[in-house]
Order: structure tokens, then sequence, then C-alpha cells
């Protein structure tokens, strides 16, 4: 990775094909930013754990609050203000599925994407433990991350979605 980059960006899921097709990875890519693909399930649990290397902080982009340096917070203010009745109709239409609907900073050329909350686990490690607990999902509610929908607001299918009545 090239010694600009902040952080050691990563991306936890089941296979190499899905995680070289996630929407995570748009704007990373476009910016020339390195991530570390964890594919096996001992990855993250061990990513989880070591935090730092070489002072660098290990970074999950498919959670909320990701910064990639590049933010225009007055630019990001007025998108917000233009897209608040199509973020507050889709929270009102999917309700209690997610906990919130914001812009998307990861996106490029993908319409929206499901992250995962800063704090609990994130999808891959949810996918991991439903397994390992053979069924009894009902003891690990409480790790459940909370979802929130990010949308694109440069994509067409959003922008013409914010000019129709709701």
């Amino acid at each position: 990775m090239s010694e600009n980059q902040k952080a050691i960006y990563y991306l936890a899921t089941d296979s190499l094909k899905s995680a070289k097709t996630a929407p995570f990875l748009e704007k990373l890519v476009q910016t020339d930013i390195e991530v570390l693909y964890l594919i096996e399930p001992v990855d993250e649990v061990a990513i989880q754990n070591l935090q730092t290397y070489k002072e660098k902080k290990f970074v999950d982009i498919s959670k909320e609050d990701l910064e990639l340096g590049d933010e225009d917070e007055v630019k990001e203010r007025e998108t917000k203000q233009e897209y608040n009745l199509l973020y507050d109709w889709v929270k009102q239409q999917l309700g209690d599925k997610v906990a919130k609907v914001q812009i998307s900073k990861r996106l490029s050329s993908s319409p929206c994407v499901l992250i995962s909350g800063k704090f609990g686990w994130s999808a891959n490690m949810e996918r991991l433990m439903k397994a390992k607990a053979l069924g009894d999902t009902a003891s690990l509610e409480f790790m459940r991350g909370g979802r929130i929908l990010e949308i694109n607001p440069d994509h067409p299918i959003i922008k013409d979605l914010n000019v129709r009545p709701c």
C-alpha cells in the first residue's frame, strides 16, 4: 500500500469472488486505496483482536463511519438536505429493518448498499456465528449490528426517485 494511505482497509467475506465484486470497494478502487480481502473464517476474528499494525489501524470497509479523507462537508450537507425527504421515505418504508438511511461515501456506481453499524458484528461475522450456533440464533441477537442503508445520490435511479413525489 502507498505511504499516504492512513489505515489498512479490509473486507471480510466468504470468497474472493464476492470480495472483488462487493460495492463497498467502489470509491476505494477509484482512489487507488489498497484493500485486504479476508476470506477465511478466522481472519476477521484475528484482525479484530490485532487492531493495528505498524501504527496503522485496521478499518472494516463494510461498517459505518468509513473515512477516506476526501470529504467535502459543505457538499455533503447540501446533498443531505436535498435528499432528506427521500431518506425519510425510504426509512419509513423499511421500518425496523434498517437503523437509518444516509448518504454513501463509498459508492460510485451502485445505487445503494447495506452496511453494518460501527458496533456489533459485521454481516460476515454474523453469518459465521449463525452457522456455528446451529439454529439457536436467539442468544446471538445482542451482538447483531444495526444495518444502515447508504444511498448514492449521484446514481440515476436515486436522482429519479428524489424528484418523484413520495
